[in-house]
């Protein structure tokens, strides 16, 4: 008899077995989220990344288009039929359980590779408790491991497990996954009226690869027609240099097993302080010259972050980037479309040279409808507005918390830092709230309504002031009252 832990035949194809969790409460296979039907994905935030990467992979296995002109009479219908006549072509690359098991490496059972708990392996995934988890979750749990693995030694355990290309070293502790990155980065794509529209706004044509400057392979190869054997034979070169390389990144080499996986370090892609990131992701330029990039951060909302991801619209050169963004500039000129800008990802936290993710780590997503048309001459005043609103914003935050610290001072307290923080928070949630209006009254002629907002938000700045601020007693109104004052008079002047 066979040992059923090394899963002999095929089975759970992900092309026909329901495990993509969509908009309605339920899930669909890879057939059924690449066809009309699905409104969008469902679950957390970096389980939506790690399965559009995947789809964004098949579709661009299966079609991409040469430059700007195949991808405008690119329809929906046809994207739909190139991306199934993919999948039959290549059905039996995508069982999860078989002799050559999805993304998987089953040399790593015969290398002695520690198996590791399924609830180890991700955290935040929910594949914690009693019962042990279903396919669909394995499935999915692959994909995050891919992209979203954690830089941390509880989720290998002490030792790494062995190496699959001679020489190669790995590190004492392992490296994040390239979607999430050292500090948590922040992913951002547009988002369409359905899920394979949402799959054909972000499809890059040839000519995009090779204007985004990050990808030396081009597009490369789906790691699923060709495996890597090791962390750095030639295929694993080709994965660090290529888009395909990106949107599957196999930072993990894994292999699924009924009671765990066996796990070790995968590729270690470079990252953006090597001008190497994600398409997704927001780079600039520091004031020293280094890149940076947009991180997730319970402190600052993706909103904030529009003006940089959106530079590309002004006219000279831009100082900051997201190759996915820009897609849609020229792309979209002389049309009247509008899109909306989803963003997402999850904090991390450093400690020790580790890139711990937890459980309770702050996921985050959000959602804005640009209004105005892309790729006329009124977006790049549209951004002009919208910098200006929000570095104004930043302004009133920075006088806010001068105000708080000012009254801790007056005070005698000594919990002025805390103050301040806490009333920043509940300042940026409240201009949050007004965040849609906000893009909705940068076009040039909403002055009036830029105005309003203006009033809406120095009362937001007051009404944290003096929730963080109370002036019951003597003492508290004498240092409450000149700080007050200080905030709001450079709005009551205006």
């Amino acid at each position: 008899m066979s040992n059923p832990s090394t899963y002999p035949q095929n089975r759970f194809n992900l092309i026909d077995e329901p495990w993509i969790p969509i908009l309605g409460n339920r899930e669909a296979s890879l057939r059924e989220a690449l066809s009309h039907g699905p409104q969008g994905l469902a679950g957390h935030p970096t389980l939506k990344i790690a399965i559009l990467k995947l789809l964004l992979a098949v579709a661009q296995a299966a079609c991409t288009p040469k430059g700007q002109h195949e991808w405008r009479i690119l329809s929906l219908d046809a994207l739909s039929a190139r991306c199934h006549a993919y999948l039959d072509a290549h059905h039996d690359e995508f069982f999860l359980f078989g002799e050559r098991p999805f993304l998987q490496f089953p040399i790593l059972r015969e290398l002695g590779a520690v198996k590791r708990g399924y609830a180890l392996l991700q955290p935040w995934a929910g594949l914690g408790g009693g019962s042990a988890p279903s396919d669909a979750q394995k499935a999915r749990l692959l994909l995050l491991q891919s992209a979203f693995a954690p830089g941390s030694r509880q989720s290998l355990g002490q030792h790494q497990g062995p190496c699959l290309s001679p020489g190669h070293c790995k590190g004492p502790i392992p490296c994040p996954g390239a979607a999430l990155g050292a500090h948590g980065y922040l992913h951002t794509f547009y988002k369409g009226n359905s899920l394979l529209d949402t799959i054909r706004l972000n499809l890059f044509s040839s000519h995009d690869i090779d204007m985004a400057g990050i990808f030396p392979a081009g597009l490369g190869t789906a790691p699923w027609e060709r495996m890597p054997r090791g962390e750095e034979d030639p295929i694993a070169q080709d994965l660090m240099g290529s888009m395909m390389g990106r949107l599957i990144p196999l930072s993990r080499f894994i292999l699924l097993d009924p009671d765990g996986a066996y796990c070790t370090e995968g590729i270690v892609h470079q990252d953006h302080l090597h001008g190497m990131s994600d398409p997704s992701v927001t780079t600039y330029r520091g004031a020293g010259g280094g890149f940076h990039a947009v991180t997730v951060s319970p402190e600052r909302r993706p909103w904030r972050d529009l003006p940089a991801m959106l530079a590309f619209l002004s006219p000279g050169r831009p100082t900051a980037w997201c190759p996915q963004l820009q897609l849609l500039g020229e792309r979209l000129a002389g049309t009247r479309a509008r899109v909306r800008i989803w963003s997402g990802g999850i904090r991390v936290r450093r400690l020790n040279g580790e890139a711990l993710v937890h459980a309770d780590s702050d996921e985050m997503e959000s959602e804005l409808l640009i209004p105005i048309i892309m790729g006329q001459p009124g977006m790049g005043q549209w951004h002009r507005h919208l910098s200006e609103e929000m570095e104004r914003l930043e302004w009133q935050s920075r006088l806010l918390t001068r105000a708080v610290l000012g009254y801790a001072r007056g005070t005698g307290s000594h919990d002025g830092g805390t103050r301040a923080t806490m009333a920043g928070r509940h300042f940026w949630a409240r201009c949050e709230a007004h965040a849609q209006e906000l893009c909705d009254a940068c076009p040039g002629g909403n002055r009036a309504l830029r105005e309003s907002l203006r009033i809406s938000f120095s009362r937001a700045a007051a009404k944290s002031y003096d929730e963080a601020c109370p002036h019951a007693s003597a003492r508290g109104m004498l240092s409450w009252a000149p700080n007050r004052l200080r905030l709001m008079r450079p709005f009551l002047a205006a």
